[in-house]
């Protein structure tokens, strides 16, 4: 299983690549669980630009996450999600 510090090393030339003219500036990653209890990679996008990206450029860039993950010998499933400037992000009040 991959470290969330090798995900980002390993995802970021691939998401620059996809989505490098929508600000894309930086990736974290961040391990977890899905909704189902199975062990999870969370792959954040940070964008220097306000962006909302079509269907097939955002499944373009969680197509190529998970392969990355799979290369390298993690079958863990890899979520993608994207933020812009001045968004924030939810509150769970289950959280709190």
């Amino acid at each position: 299983m991959l470290k969330d510090a090798d995900i980002v090393k390993l995802a970021s030339p691939k998401l620059r690549e996809i989505l490098g003219p929508f600000g894309f500036d930086h990736v974290e990653a961040q391990s977890g669980h899905d909704f189902v209890g199975a062990p999870a990679v969370y792959v954040t996008s940070h964008h220097s630009l306000p962006i909302r990206l079509e269907g097939d450029i955002f499944l373009s860039a969680m197509v190529a996450i998970n392969d990355v993950l799979r290369e390298n010998g993690d079958d863990r499933v890899a979520y993608l999600r994207y933020r812009s400037p001045g968004e924030e992000f939810a509150v769970d009040e289950d959280e709190e």
